[in-house]
């Protein structure tokens, strides 16, 4: 049997995209109408989950990768990506379906 093959960390692989995706966002509002309900009413506080904030935390320690070359944006993913992913328990079990021809 072979080995499975390596998982991505979400959390730490989407590190590097979060400051991308509040740029977006940050660029979306700027361009709102003035009626838009985001654009008057200003900025609320968000209150997010425990690993969410972890997450977001580690991400704001970084430059955004939108403004890494495209070098130091690979390197950056990389780097994010490389680290041991824990697997999640599993039950494996082998069975034999009594069914028709499988060609």
């Amino acid at each position: 049997m072979s080995a499975p093959s390596p998982r991505i960390d979400r959390k730490i692989a989407l590190a590097a995209t979060v400051p991308f995706v509040a740029g977006i966002v940050a660029a979306g509002n700027a361009l709102a109408s003035p009626a838009s309900p985001s654009s008057s009413s200003g900025h609320s506080s968000v209150v997010l989950e425990h690993d969410a904030q972890v997450f977001a935390d580690a991400a704001a320690k970084n430059p955004p990768i939108y403004t890494l070359s495209y070098a130091d944006a690979r390197k950056a993913l990389d780097t994010a990506q490389s680290g041991p992913v824990p697997l999640p328990p599993a039950d494996v079990s082998h069975r034999t379906l009594p069914v028709g021809p499988t060609r």
